[in-house]
């Protein structure tokens, strides 16, 4: 599996941005290890309790400082999607709180809900206009998932 799969969310989303931007940047900028050695040491820490969403983006923006990726607040994945037309490397972590996630049992193809609460997706592309994203769940069946997501999703989640 995965390695952030036994992570919480927004440190799941944390590996996997090391993992892609690792496999994207050119000339081993960073190194393909960095997924790995991030969970592993995030994994041997003690759980820090994170329940809120605030102390989720806080660990969140710690733990990618931590890693030498720049993390921001923003009101919406538009700053990011606008670096990524640029071609520079970006990512927007979007923080849920209650969330119900929805997956597919690829055996039935039945639709399963799942209460997760506080929860954390990786917006990964999407149109400059804010009505469409597309998104990495770092959870899933096969250690996460990618999907698109309506602006209107994303605010009822």
């Amino acid at each position: 599996g995965a390695p952030w799969q036994t992570l919480p969310a927004e440190l799941a989303c944390v590996g996997a941005a090391l993992r892609l931007f690792a496999r994207l940047l050119p000339g081993g900028a960073l190194d393909e290890s960095a997924c790995s050695r991030f969970c592993a040491e995030r994994l041997s820490l003690s759980a820090d309790g994170t329940t809120s969403a605030v102390a989720a983006a806080e660990a969140l923006q710690a733990a990618a400082e931590a890693w030498g990726l720049e993390a921001r607040r923003r009101p919406s994945a538009g700053a990011s999607l606008k670096a990524m037309v640029q071609n520079r490397p970006a990512v927007c972590c979007v923080v849920l709180e209650d969330y119900v996630g929805i997956v597919e049992d690829p055996g039935s193809g039945e639709e399963l809900e799942h209460e997760v609460g506080n929860h954390c997706l990786m917006v990964v592309g999407g149109d400059l206009l804010g009505t469409s994203h597309v998104a990495f769940d770092p959870f899933g069946l096969r250690g996460g998932e990618v999907a698109y997501w309506s602006a209107h999703s994303l605010r009822q989640a």
